[in-house]
């Protein structure tokens, strides 16, 4: 989801079974896919769009993160709003 949330860092996700408003950045579980995503989420009448804010192209001009389509009968969940990101850092303990 870059610019915005970067490879390995930490995501910090409020519970909430729903977004506040179309858009919002929220944490989905595709139960039946068994895999997750950090997405913008729209709720529509058949299921979720997931929308990314990365727009970067491919090698053939189409969008590198596409839109996913997720349908209510493949009982996705909205986890919860994502709230913070951080990236960890290592910390040596030197005894």
């Amino acid at each position: 989801m870059e610019p915005e949330f970067h490879y390995g860092q930490t995501a910090l996700i409020k519970y909430q079974s729903s977004p506040d408003y179309d858009g919002q950045v929220c944490a989905v579980d595709n139960v039946s896919m068994g895999n997750a995503f950090i997405k913008c989420v729209t709720v529509e009448e058949d299921g979720l769009l997931l929308q990314s804010l990365n727009i970067e192209k491919d090698r053939n001009g189409g969008r590198k993160f596409p839109d996913i389509k997720l349908y209510w009968d493949d009982n996705p969940r909205i986890i919860g709003k994502v709230v913070a990101v951080f990236t960890p850092i290592e910390i040596n303990n030197i005894f």
